[in-house]
């Protein structure tokens, strides 16, 4: 249900704390209800339009979990990969953005940055490169 999911705002430090530092035999079938991290599909120049839309909602979603970016956790290392996969399709799909996906990325690159900050892996190219596609966009208005 919906109430577990990771990306409900609800959770609270607390309660991730716990999800890591308790030894419990049911954790497995708790994470199963709560993993609710979508899948990463190939995007392509097919659909230019949900190319911006899956950008979006896959930043947002990750925006709403940010706290089990910051907190160590079972699910963290889920959500590491996923970040990164969604900022290396942004970055390699960046010919197809749309003005609004570049005043998405504009508006959110601070929380961008927060959460690459916790990350465990070295996500610095692909910063660089999402600054470029800004700065770009900035000249061009």
């Amino acid at each position: 249900s919906k109430e577990l999911w990771l990306s409900n705002k609800k959770w609270t430090s607390e309660e991730i704390n716990i999800c890591a530092n308790v030894k419990w035999e049911l954790w497995p079938q708790v994470i199963k209800n709560i993993d609710n991290i979508p899948n990463i599909e190939g995007l392509d120049e097919k659909n230019v339009e949900s190319v911006n839309s899956r950008v979006r909602s896959n930043l947002d979603y990750c925006f709403d979990c940010q706290l089990w970016f910051k907190q160590e956790n079972p699910m963290q290392t889920k959500l590491f990969t996923f970040f990164s996969q969604v900022l290396t399709e942004l970055v390699a799909n960046r010919k197809l953005l749309s003005i609004d996906a570049h005043k998405y990325l504009m508006k959110h690159r601070k929380d961008i940055e927060n959460i690459s900050s916790n990350c465990s892996m070295d996500l610095q190219s692909s910063l660089q490169k999402m600054d470029k596609i800004i700065n770009n966009y900035r000249l061009f208005i």
